[in-house]
């Protein structure tokens, strides 16, 4: 026997699933958009924080509109909407996953020029 979702239960998945493809594409866009502007606009550390910060971006985004397509899916098919639901949830956690590391990366790369500072003010300071 499968379960199926009743229809207020499918209305809310429609509006997950347009509202995740939304912010989706639009990730995707800002994000090639972000790394062509880095590519003719930018010196070498902006183009690779440029570039880099515009893939994330797109990244992110197709694996948004992912998701959405498998909670559009729970909506159009009768019979596999557990297995639409889990593999929604796979994407979301893969979107997640990604978005925890991009964040973990940033916060060690913060550290790591705070820390150069301190040296560097520490070194300019015993000077004198």
């Amino acid at each position: 026997m499968h379960y199926e979702f009743s229809t207020e239960h499918n209305t809310l998945f429609t509006n997950l699933a347009s509202k995740l493809r939304t912010v989706g594409i639009t990730f995707i866009v800002l994000g090639v958009l972000q790394s062509f502007l880095a590519l003719i606009n930018a010196g070498t550390f902006g183009i690779i924080t440029g570039v880099a910060g515009g893939v994330l971006f797109a990244v992110i985004g197709v694996l948004m509109v992912n998701a959405a397509s498998s909670f559009k899916l729970i909506v159009d098919t009768e019979g596999q909407d557990i297995d639409n639901l889990m593999q929604a949830l796979r994407s979301l956690l893969s979107m997640y996953t990604v978005q925890f590391w991009a964040l973990v990366t940033s916060v060690l790369l913060v550290l790591l020029v705070v820390i150069q500072a301190i040296i560097a003010l520490s070194a300019i300071s015993s000077r004198h």
